[in-house]
C-alpha cells in the first residue's frame, strides 16, 4: 500500500513539473492544450483600455489621472537632467553645498 503510494505520489508530481516546463517553454503538449481550450471555450474579448494612443502608438492619456495645466514659465525656469542614482540623493564622499 505504501509503495503504490509513493508511486503515485512521484508520478503526480512529475506530471505537474512537466506540465509546468511545458507551458513555460511551450513545448507538448502545451500548445496542443491551450488551442483546445480557445476552440472549445473560445477567447475572452480583451479589456476596454484605460489608455489612449495617437496613429503613432505613443501614449498621450491615461483616464486614472487628472491633467493639470503647465506653470507659466519665466526667465528662472529650469530643466535639470540629474544622472546616477548617488547624484540624485546628493550621496558621495563629502556633502557639497553651492554659494549660488
Amino acid at each position: 500500500m505504501r509503495n503504490t503510494l509513493a508511486v503515485c505520489g512521484g508520478a503526480l508530481i512529475a506530471i505537474y513539473f512537466l506540465g509546468g516546463m511545458s507551458a513555460r517553454h511551450e513545448i507538448f503538449p502545451w500548445p496542443q492544450l491551450s488551442a483546445l481550450r480557445k476552440t472549445v471555450v473560445g477567447e475572452k474579448p480583451a479589456a476596454p483600455s484605460r489608455y489612449t494612443f495617437d496613429d503613432k502608438e505613443r501614449l498621450i492619456g491615461d483616464e486614472s489621472k487628472t491633467s493639470v495645466t503647465c506653470p507659466t514659465q519665466t526667465d528662472r525656469t529650469a530643466v535639470l537632467l540629474i544622472l546616477g542614482q548617488s547624484n540624485a540623493a546628493n550621496y558621495g564622499g563629502q556633502r557639497h553645498r553651492s554659494n549660488y
